[in-house]
């Protein structure tokens, strides 16, 4: 018992250090405590969105446990987390009778569907924000006194890979944060809860007017575009968000104009576990300036056509840009069926839209 806990601990450690998954340290755990599986859990129930960490054997309860909202209705978390002693455990018998659990719809509905009926809770920090909660099956029995102290002597260790934890997920925010800065994308990291935990310089300067930051959370001042925001940010940071789910929206400007806002959930080996998703913001109507440096690399394009293409994302007919670099009509005319050469494209609309996707906005 006592190696294989020291296994567990020791994958967790690796884990963590590497900001990957814990899932093979809890199924060791598990499996050190003769456990069905083990589920890590935020003991507020306002914190469980996105944040549960499931052994194999307990993921699809784990899926339930969320879609069909049984995390709000969690005796065990109810009853029991009050009641954990600091630096104890809590068992299923110091919470709930028999009688009870017969009686209980989180027991016969939720548990009873999974084959689950034991449980221990160790809490993994000194104020309880999680839980550690071992589950097992009718036939393995209730844990007992003995294997509560055996736990009670991990719950430290754990609470220390989880403070790492959170150390290394700040890191991965400021550093993804300035990456979009880097690249100066308007860009916006959003936590549980709808909370913003950054944004960047361009998205402050994007949003002014159209969208407020207030209190933490984002809100556009145009209410039904606001309506339509709010449920894209509860898509992909709320308790059925799908990691890879993308989406968009249309934000109105008072004065007139609109904002793009586009929505991605991320993995929390991304930027660690406190970033859900992260929007990035754009105004259609501003105008884009092409990378020539880019174009021409791209293209293959001669230093004339890297011109002309430059000169085309301005706007303006092929007279007026002709003009505009002191050049004849036809001398356009043959850069531009030249350009569509080069590109693959055929008509003036198609060429504009693939060299926007070469292009900045201004």
């Amino acid at each position: 018992m006592a190696s294989e806990v020291e296994q567990a601990l020791a994958a967790m450690g690796e884990a963590t250090a590497a900001r990957a998954d814990w899932t093979f340290a809890l199924d060791a755990l598990a499996d050190a405590f003769n456990a069905e599986g083990v589920v890590l859990v935020p003991a507020r129930a306002s914190e469980v969105a996105g944040r549960l960490r499931p052994s194999r054997s307990m993921e699809a309860a784990a899926e339930h446990y969320m879609k069909e909202g049984w995390f709000r209705h969690d005796e065990r978390a109810i009853r029991g987390w009050p009641r954990v002693p600091r630096g104890g455990v809590i068992l299923e018998q110091d919470i709930t009778t028999a009688e009870e659990r017969a009686g209980h719809p989180f027991y016969q509905d939720f548990l009873r569907k999974h084959g689950l009926e034991w449980f221990a809770g160790l809490p993994c920090a000194t104020d309880v924000s999680w839980v550690l909660s071992l589950q097992r099956r009718p036939r393995d029995g209730a844990f007992e006194g003995e294997e509560a102290r055996r736990m009670a002597q991990i719950g430290p260790h754990i609470a220390t890979f989880l403070r790492l934890e959170e150390q290394l997920a700040f890191t991965g925010q400021r550093m993804l944060l300035e990456a979009y800065e880097i690249a100066g994308r308007a860009a916006v990291l959003l936590g549980a809860q709808q909370r913003v935990l950054g944004l960047t310089t361009a998205a402050e300067a994007v949003i002014a007017g159209a969208i407020a930051h207030r209190g933490g959370k984002l809100a556009a001042l145009d209410k039904t575009s606001d309506t339509r925001l709010q449920k894209l940010i509860q898509s992909v940071t709320g308790v059925e968000r799908l990691s890879g789910l993308y989406g968009r929206v249309a934000v109105r400007m008072p004065r007139g104009g609109v904002l793009i806002v586009e929505a991605l959930p991320l993995p929390h080996t991304t930027a660690g576990p406190r970033v859900r998703a992260v929007l990035t913001i754009s105004n259609p109507y501003k105008k884009r300036e092409p990378e020539p440096p880019l174009l021409a690399d791209a293209f293959r394009l001669t230093p004339a056509q890297t011109r002309l293409a430059q000169e085309l994302l301005k706007g303006g007919s092929a007279k007026e840009i002709a003009q505009r670099l002191s050049l004849s009509h036809e001398t356009v005319r043959d850069q531009l069926r030249q350009l569509f050469d080069k590109t693959g494209t055929n008509r003036q609309v198609e060429l504009l839209r693939l060299l926007e996707r070469f292009s900045r906005e201004r």
